[in-house]
Formats: structure tokens, sequence, C-alpha cells
């Protein structure tokens, strides 16, 4: 792809080694970005959020050097696949742009780059819900800030999806706006607990979470997704079965995706402990359909839902074209229901043939 790293690049605030780690914090509160740390004018690390949340340092006026993250750097001459890939871990959110004489000559975003790709259709058209490979973890809107930090430690999630009492989505709250409420910047050079609330942990969730959540319906493909989120400014979209979340795709699976240069198109629900040993015959089943009906139609994913009620199995079949097909079996035991299902698809290609 014709795109390197010059023609993209902002403008960025830079810290010397020498400054106060408090300084650094202050910023990142402030602008809600990553702090890149310079050493004689030339590119030295950075310092993100994950820091600033995580931090227990007791003395934030301490020298910043120790703690810049040796993260990687984005050359001029990068073009666009070795920028996705070094943007493909969660890690960070800009890192710097240098040029020869590794000087810092501002800073390159996921979002930036997300936006070229959905720019130069560059996003496959999948199912989003194949792509969403995170655990979603979600919470009460009446739980206590003291419980969402314990959910995302026991979990490890940097983002939590906030339910009301019917599993309805009703906002998102992430580690950044946990680390931002613990530690808000009191004048320059310190950082304190928040007055306004003494007794954090013991607040409700409601009072802090993200109300308006991008959200996609879960049959949308991850182009929609990433336009979504191009439009909105954010860095992820929640996946919606009617009014229930069910997944959560970020800017960082999406640069993944395009580092694999492969789509995954295969997206497996329900399966219990019981009939996780079929997974691999499902996947390779759902691969197969992709293919023959990728012949004739443009496949965007195929979904296979096991759905259990008493001694009954219900094997759903959904094919993301335009329009869905949807095929259905059912019986007793998932094998016997699969080669049912396999059975009926195989009759509707030959059909398709004459």
């Amino acid at each position: 792809m014709a795109i390197d790293a010059s023609s993209l690049g902002e403008q960025c605030k830079t810290f010397d080694v020498s400054e106060d780690l408090s300084k650094i914090f202050s910023y990142i509160l402030k602008a809600g970005t990553t702090a890149i740390i310079t050493r004689e004018d030339k590119y030295f690390g950075i310092i993100g959020e994950k820091l600033f949340r995580e931090s227990n340092i007791s003395n934030p006026k301490v020298k910043c050097q120790p703690y810049a993250v040796k993260a990687p750097k984005i050359l001029i001459s990068d073009d666009f696949s070795a920028m996705a890939k070094k943007f493909s871990t969660d890690g960070y959110n800009e890192l710097a742009l240098v040029d020869k004489r590794d000087k810092v000559v501002g800073c390159v975003s996921k979002e930036q780059l997300l936006a070229l790709a959905v720019a130069h259709g560059l996003v496959a058209e999948v199912s989003v819900l194949s792509v969403s490979r995170r655990k979603l973890v979600t919470i009460s809107s009446t739980s206590t800030v003291g419980a969402l930090k314990g959910e995302m430690r026991r979990f490890g999630v940097r983002r939590v999806i906030v339910v009301d009492a019917d599993g309805k989505l009703e906002g998102i709250i992430s580690a950044y706006d946990i680390g931002s409420l613990l530690m808000l910047p009191k004048g320059r050079d310190s950082r304190s607990p928040s007055k306004e609330s003494p007794n954090l942990e013991t607040l409700k969730v409601r009072e802090f979470m993200k109300p308006n959540v991008v959200s996609i319906i879960k049959d949308k493909s991850l182009r929609e997704a990433a336009k979504k989120m191009v439009e909105h400014k954010v860095s992820s979209v929640i996946i919606l079965d009617g009014q229930k979340p069910v997944g959560i795709v970020t800017v960082s699976d999406v640069m993944k995706l395009l580092v694999e240069g492969k789509s995954q198109q295969v997206t497996i629900i329900g399966l219990g402990d019981e009939e996780i040993v079929h997974y691999q015959v499902l996947e390779e089943f759902g691969s197969e359909i992709s293919e023959r009906v990728s012949r004739f139609a443009k496949v965007r994913g195929v979904e296979l839902h096991v759905k259990k009620s008493g001694h009954n199995c219900t094997l759903h079949l959904h094919i993301l074209t335009d329009p869905p097909m949807r095929f259905t079996a059912e019986g007793f035991k998932l094998p016997t229901v699969l080669s049912d299902l396999k059975r009926e698809f195989k009759n509707w290609v030959s059909k398709m043939k004459k």
C-alpha cells in the first residue's frame, strides 16, 4: 500500500527524561494521550495511561526516566503494514514518529491508522462478531467502583460493560476512567485523591460510567464497526444482540487482523463443557460453508449457534450474505444434529447448481 509514515504524524508535546513524573501524569490526565519522552532531543520512550492508572508510586516528584517504556517507534520510512504491526498489541495507543536522526517529529495514533484503513477499503467485510475474541466482562450499574476494580483485576481487562438488571447495555467504563478518578492532580507537582470522592470505592458505577456507548448489531460487518469507530472517534464498539451486549471489538483487533492478513469468519456460540470437543468439527464445517457460498455470493462470515433446552439440541446456521441465509436442525445430540444440518445444506447447494 502506497502510504508511509511521512504522510501522517501529528504535533505532540515531548518531555525530557529529567522531568518530574507528576508533570507527566498531569499531562496524561489533561490531554488523555501518551507522553513522549526524549533524552538529548532524541527519542527515549513513552509513558502511557497504563502506568498512570496502575501506579502506586508514593512520590510522583521522582524523575520520569526510570518509568519510560521502550516502545516501538514509527520511522518516517515505515509503510502502512509496518506501522500496523507495531500497533497490533494492546499496549500502545500512540507511538512516536522519528526522523533518520531519531528526533521526534510527531506522533501517530492507532485511530489515524484505522481511519486510513477504512478510507482505503482495507478492513474486511467479515462478521464483526467473528473478530470479537476478547472476554466480555459486564457489571451492574448499581455495583460499587471497588467491585469494578476487582473485576478488572480478576479478568485482566481494561474495559467493563455496564448493564441494567435485565442485562441490557447501559454504559461502559475503562481502567483509564478509574485511574483518572483515583488520581486527580492537585496543583502542578503532586497527585492526591479527589476531594469530591473521599470514599470513591463505595460509590456506584453508574455515577462514573460513560452512558453514550457506540454499538453495532451482531450481524453487521467489521468494516461497518470500523467506520463507527472513526466517525465517533472511539477505540471500541460494543456488539449487541437486541439490547444485550454479546461482544466487543477494538481498534487493536482491527490492527491484528490487518497484520495477519486473514479473516476469522467462523463464529461458534453456545457450546457447553460437554460439546466443546466438537468445536473443531463445527469450525471446519463453517469454513467449508464460507468457501462454497463465496463462489456465488459475498460472505461476511458464518455463525453456528448451539442452543440446548432440556434434552433437546438445536443448531442454527447463519450465513452473513445479502440477504442473510439461515438453516436450522434439531435433535437430541449435537453430532446427529450437525449431520442433519450438513445434509440440509448439501441439498440446498445441489438445488443452487441446477
